[in-house]
């Protein structure tokens, strides 16, 4: 033969672009290996009223709010005697009372 022994395989990587792509293969399944882990520690759909407790405190302070404002309008339209208080002004009050105790109550089925 022409000098070369058989037994030896002739592997000579010319070219690096062969392991570039592996270490390109390899970064991109250590990323995909770390999201997919990730994405296991959140158990559940990403929920913002668990998450972000300026929501919860925005939405108590404006039926607040609306409570307070109520209660004074009513007492000021009875007190200055114009006629009975408007069923809109009653609603109000009632729907927010109601909102704000369905908000505050704690509910059954999650111990916080």
């Amino acid at each position: 033969m022409n000098g070369q022994d058989l037994g030896e395989p002739k592997a000579k990587i010319e070219d690096s672009s062969v392991v570039t792509g592996l270490v390109e293969a390899a970064q991109v399944e250590s990323a995909a290996r770390l999201i997919t882990r990730t994405r296991a520690d959140h158990t559940g759909p990403f929920d913002p009223l668990h998450v972000d407790v300026w929501i919860y405190r925005i939405v108590v302070a404006t039926l607040g709010a609306v409570l307070i404002i109520a209660t004074v309008g009513g007492l000021v339209i009875a007190m200055a005697g114009k006629g009975p208080v408007p069923d809109v002004v009653v609603a109000l009050g009632s729907g927010s009372v109601g909102a704000l105790a369905g908000l505050l109550a704690p509910s059954p089925g999650h111990h916080a």
